[in-house]
């Protein structure tokens, strides 16, 4: 192996090691031990907005909404790239849509503007087109307000409608790629839907094959829409393109009353939650079967409507990892990019966008200490990578991006030096990531000859021996060439004129330089090294 993949190998090890510290320590900062892939619910009942963990550890809880009180709370979306959770209120006081932070700083209502609200049962969220959506059973509507707190208005209303079924809607769910709103008509007895931009393309769901009986809640993954039936009790879906419908096997789990279905495709479950008592919180697998309930200890359970799932930011499917950009350059900026991770599932009510992101940088497997920030600036050779972590409410992840290395910068000569006068014109050319910056020096081998007699006999004793004939300072960029004027020795320039040619081949010497043979040549007779006074050696 050589050294450089060593080198590399050691980094990638030293980078792993990284990451997990750096998971750990986001663990222990200051209400990070309690983020953890959740389960919310509105409690029709209770008057509480609730939780529970999602691996079934550790129970559950009752969200803190200071400044507003839930009274009869009838669906919940997330906001997580801002951190909130809205619901939907029927009660006689609070017919409203309302939101709270879910660090519990505070929350409030919702400026819905000239949009119906009128016992809305459900709610969904389009964060990126900046709308909340709601059913109004009361009224037969789909409203929608806008997030920037500008109003809004009604989607689609009975007189608006036709084509598809808007009787007693309760719950809700969008697919912007299809460009689409779905909704569970609870009298209608029919899953319907229409073009979310209001253009119409309603119609109801083929749902052949089973029976619809007050529906009331949906969700919709990739191809298949799953909906809650009170009569029969049931989880039950139909594919999106129509036909295919039928009942989920729930073997292992609880349906009482099921009112509100999430889904989580890369777990591979659909939740529900059981209204009647007693209440739960239930999941089966996608496929049916592998049916449980989830640990709630801690969490108010009155009649729960309606679920969101939140979960740490996820890489997405196509991992694009952060990159690192700039001019790859020692003493030159680079640039971390964020990196790709995976988007909400709207209509699966599943969200895990990122709220935050920080940035690390390490060296040689080490984290440099202050490099906190999306650009850094490295200031000695070696492999470099940047770490982001994408948080939200629910916890943190880490992406790490490729290795750069960035090597040593070094001086390449030429290897020929014509002699002006007495200065050696030597072309020098910085390769490598870093600046050349040193001392070049110019090293002649001189023979020389001594006569020592012993025993009475003459001997002559030839040497050679390394001679200093010059020497200067360079600082050159990455890329560019220099020519450097190397003020040489006068002894040098008696050395060259006596050379055949006017040639002389020396060491070049020196910090950040590569060591090498190089060819020093003076002009003729004319040169300005012929005039400087020597007379040309005899014959």
């Amino acid at each position: 192996m050589s050294p450089t993949s060593a080198l590399r190998n050691s980094a990638r090890g030293k980078a792993l090691a990284l990451l997990i510290a750096i998971a750990a320590a986001a663990l222990a900062l200051p209400g990070a031990a309690s983020a953890a892939d959740s389960i919310y619910w509105s409690n029709y009942l209770g008057g509480k907005i609730s939780h529970a963990n999602l691996d079934g550890g550790g129970g559950g809880g009752d969200l803190a909404t200071p400044g507003v009180s839930p009274e009869f709370p009838t669906g919940v979306a997330i906001d997580a790239t801002a951190g909130r959770i809205y619901w939907a209120d029927r009660g006689a006081i609070a017919n409203a849509i309302y939101f709270t932070n879910l660090d519990g700083s505070g929350g409030g209502k919702v400026f819905t503007g000239a949009a119906t609200v009128s016992e809305p049962y459900g709610l969904a969220i389009d964060p990126a087109a900046g709308k909340l959506y709601w059913a109004n059973s009361d009224e037969d509507a789909i409203s929608y307000a806008n997030l920037d707190g500008t109003g809004g208005g009604d989607l689609y209303t009975v007189a608006s409608l036709s084509g598809a079924t808007l009787n007693d809607p309760r719950g809700l769910a969008i697919d912007r790629a299809a460009n689409r709103i779905y909704w569970a008509n609870f009298e209608g007895g029919a899953i319907s839907y229409a073009n979310l931009d209001g253009t119409g393309g309603a119609t109801d769901l083929d749902t052949t094959g089973v029976t619809i009986a007050h529906p009331t809640g949906l969700a919709i993954d990739a191809t298949r829409v799953y909906w809650t039936n009170e009569t029969p009790e049931g989880i039950f879906y139909a594919n999106l393109d129509g036909g295919g419908a039928g009942q989920l096997s729930t073997t292992g789990a609880e349906v009482n009353g099921p009112a509100g279905i999430a889904i989580d495709p890369g777990a591979a479950r659909v939740f529900w939650a059981n209204a009647a008592a007693p209440s739960t919180i239930s999941y089966a697998g996608l496929n049916g079967g592998s049916g449980g309930a989830l640990n709630t200890s801690g969490a108010t359970l009155e009649s729960p409507h309606y679920l969101a799932l939140l979960r740490a930011p996820q890489a997405a499917p196509t991992v694009k990892v952060p990159e690192i950009s700039g001019q790859h350059l020692i003493e030159r900026p680079l640039y971390c990019s964020k990196g790709a991770w995976a988007a909400d599932l709207l209509g699966s009510y599943l969200y895990r966008a990122p709220q935050s992101y920080s940035y690390a940088w390490s060296r040689n497997g080490v984290e440099i200490a202050g490099a906190g920030q999306s650009n850094y600036r490295p200031t000695r050779p070696g492999t470099y990578n940047c770490m982001v972590t994408a948080a939200n409410a629910a916890g943190s992840t880490t992406q790490a991006s490729a290795d750069l290395t960035l090597m040593r910068g070094f001086a390449l000569s030429s290897g020929f030096a014509p002699v002006r006068g007495r200065k050696a014109l030597v072309t020098l050319t910085c390769a490598g990531d870093g600046r050349c910056k040193g001392v070049v020096k110019l090293i002649a081998h001189v023979g020389y000859r001594r006569v020592v007699h012993r025993n009475g006999h003459r001997k002559v004793i030839r040497r050679r021996a390394l001679f200093p004939i010059g020497k200067a300072r360079f600082s050159i960029y990455p890329g560019r060439t220099k020519v450097l004027r190397v003020k040489l020795k006068r002894k040098a320039k008696r050395l060259l004129i006596r050379k055949r040619g006017h040639r002389m081949r020396v060491r070049l010497l020196g910090r950040d330089v590569q060591h090498r043979g190089l060819l020093l040549k003076a002009g003729g007779r004319s040169s300005a090294l012929a005039r400087t006074g020597h007379r040309r050696p005899r014959r």
